[in-house]
């Protein structure tokens, strides 16, 4: 198994083992950190520090037995794409979620010097209870006699 594929899916089972030690590990210090637009956590974080601080940290107040799983890992030069599912329940809502996702690694020098998470903000919002991002109207699914309306 390619090494680059090696280092992404052990930072995949230290996050599953509650190893952040071990997750920060696989990160550059200069880490490039691109959470969706449209979720709480949101924008872009630099180094390990503000990616435990600002997303990690965070995710884990809000969200209760938070699963990522990874079901498959693609290999492109030096980007490591993951593509699985979180799994997790709104901790003041009780609402559970499953939410796909892209997860796009780039690595430089054995280490993650950027990462790129594409996923279904809709599906985390609902669960954690969280209106729409501004500016923008809630989407609800139609009825389906709406469907067949002129």
């Amino acid at each position: 198994m390619d090494s680059d594929v090696t280092r992404v899916r052990r930072a995949y089972e230290a996050l599953g083992a509650g190893d952040l030690a071990g997750f920060l590990a696989v990160l550059d210090p200069q880490v490039e950190w691109h959470e969706m637009t449209g979720l709480p956590y949101g924008g872009v974080y630099r180094g390990p520090d503000a990616v435990a601080a600002a997303v990690l940290a965070p995710i884990g107040r809000d969200v209760e037995a938070l699963r990522v799983t990874p079901r498959e890992f693609l290999k492109a030069g030096n980007r490591v794409v993951v593509l699985g599912d979180y799994t997790g329940q709104g901790r003041e809502t009780g609402t559970r979620f499953v939410a796909p996702f892209a997860h796009v690694w780039t690595l430089r020098d054995r280490f993650a010097a950027r990462f790129e998470q594409y996923t279904d903000t809709a599906e985390w919002r609902r669960a954690l209870g969280e209106p729409g991002p501004p500016g923008r109207p809630s989407i609800r699914p139609p009825t389906p006699t709406s469907w067949f309306q002129p």
